[in-house]
């Protein structure tokens, strides 16, 4: 696969859903591409700031920028266009306010959304409620720049210098433990 799109700047995130790929690079869009035909399908804009991580699961989309924001969209891909559903901001995304600096990581399964930042600030998101920004599941803080963040069933993963999990079964902070030093 050969995207010929010019673009200027490194790549920041690509992210593979079926037979697109989502890619940012240094800038402030989400660029969308068809893997059968190399062309770009669409663009997703909105943040003010560079995108540091992007991630898609089912209808999703979603991006974290060094503007301190996570993005939302929810789209349906077909046919091979976006369908925006109603934001309550008018712009095509829903904004997730909460961490004081750059978002850095992201990580989406189901109806969650986990987002980690440089300050160490980690939300876990219902984004299955009407409006996930005043309802968010959890604040969690880390020592230290949550730089990844992975899922399975029941736990959430966080990568610094240390890799942290949290069992969502008991959601308590004391629930973290560090598995690598």
């Amino acid at each position: 696969l050969t995207i010929k799109e010019q673009h200027h700047g490194v790549v920041n995130a690509l992210k593979l859903h079926d037979n697109m790929l989502v890619a940012t690079h240094r800038g402030k869009k989400i660029r969308v591409f068809d893997t059968r035909s190399s062309q770009r399908i669409f663009s997703l804009s909105g943040h003010s700031r560079l995108i540091h991580s992007i991630d898609v699961c089912g209808t999703y989309i979603a991006s974290g920028s060094k503007d301190a924001t996570v993005r939302l969209w929810v789209c349906s891909f077909l046919p091979l266009s976006p369908y925006l559903l109603g934001s309550p901001l008018g712009d095509n995304s829903l904004i997730l306010k909460g961490h004081p600096s750059s978002v850095r990581s992201l990580a989406l399964n189901d109806f969650t959304l986990a987002s980690g930042s440089k300050d160490g600030s980690l939300f876990v998101w219902d984004i299955a409620c009407p409006y996930p920004d005043s309802s968010h599941m959890g604040k969690f803080v880390e020592s230290e720049a949550v730089n990844t963040i992975a899922f399975d069933q029941t736990r959430l993963f966080t990568g610094s210098s240390v890799v942290r999990s949290l069992d969502f079964v008991h959601g308590a902070r004391s629930a973290f433990s560090c598995l690598i030093s």
